[in-house]
């Protein structure tokens, strides 16, 4: 358990904002968040999660990573364990996630959209929206938009010298609203909007490849540690191919104009 006041760390400051660079603070200093080594385990996280949602969306956490464009427990472990997310320790819970939404254009009146992404469990997931990554414990606006342009365009066109970010084109919105890719738990997503110039891109709607998925064995391991320390039961439905993160093969990119957007995360 931990509350997490806001950093006190130096970070870059840059001309085109006030103060410090925004970074993500995911605990606020009034609320009590569990972590990875609360709940060592995505059968943990999945127990945490049975006891303190109401019983309707309790029981959707068995649809999770089932239901075409969502993702299953593991998935949200993971987010928890990598340091993405905070989870209140609340009832029902709240999960809180910082999200760089990138405004890609080509400086030529075009802006790069996702129209969709193919998991690696073979489902199609509509996007329609420009590039977004969620933001690490800590880190910065700027740093968030190069690396998520990094992991979801690749080294062929995301290399940071191809980039050109416009900090003055930075801005905030907050909404709080249940999860589509957890159905049922409740989530405040803080997005941070930026615009960045990419010249180099290619002209033509393109793909992108990313591995993004764990080995199952991996995950085996913190199951059969959690079970070793804690002799509970397991629940049979957890089986290797629930265990599994579920993440995207391939990223496909569309230019639209520039006045046709879509920002909704």
């Amino acid at each position: 358990m931990y509350n997490n006041a806001p950093s006190d760390s130096p970070c870059t400051k840059g001309p085109d904002f006030d103060g410090q660079v925004p970074q993500a603070e995911l605990c606020g200093v009034d609320k009590q968040c569990v972590s990875a080594q609360d709940l060592d385990s995505p059968v943990a996280l999945m127990q945490w999660l049975q006891d303190r949602l109401p019983s309707s969306s309790a029981q959707q956490i068995f649809d999770w990573g089932k239901i075409p464009a969502t993702k299953n427990v593991t998935n949200l472990w993971v987010e928890l364990s990598q340091g993405e997310i905070s989870l209140e320790d609340a009832v029902p819970p709240k999960r809180t996630v910082h999200v760089v939404i990138v405004n890609i254009t080509n400086g030529s009146g075009k802006m790069l959209l996702e129209a969709y992404q193919e998991m690696t469990d073979g489902s199609i997931r509509e996007r329609n929206r420009p590039l977004s990554e969620k933001m690490k414990l800590g880190e910065n606006v700027e740093h968030a938009c190069l690396r998520g342009i990094r992991e979801e365009l690749g080294k062929a066109y995301g290399a940071d010298h191809y980039v050109q970010m416009l900090p003055h084109t930075y801005k905030k919105e907050i909404e709080e609203r249940h999860s589509s890719s957890y159905p049922g738990l409740m989530t405040c997503y803080i997005l941070h909007h930026m615009t960045a110039i990419m010249k180099h891109l290619p002209v033509e709607d393109f793909v992108t490849v990313e591995n993004e998925y764990l080995e199952c064995s991996v995950n085996r391991r913190a199951l059969d540690r959690h079970v070793e320390e804690t002799a509970e039961t397991v629940d049979t439905t957890l089986t290797c191919s629930h265990e599994t993160p579920v993440g995207v093969r391939r990223h496909f990119w569309k230019w639209v104009p520039e006045t046709t957007t879509s920002l909704a995360i």
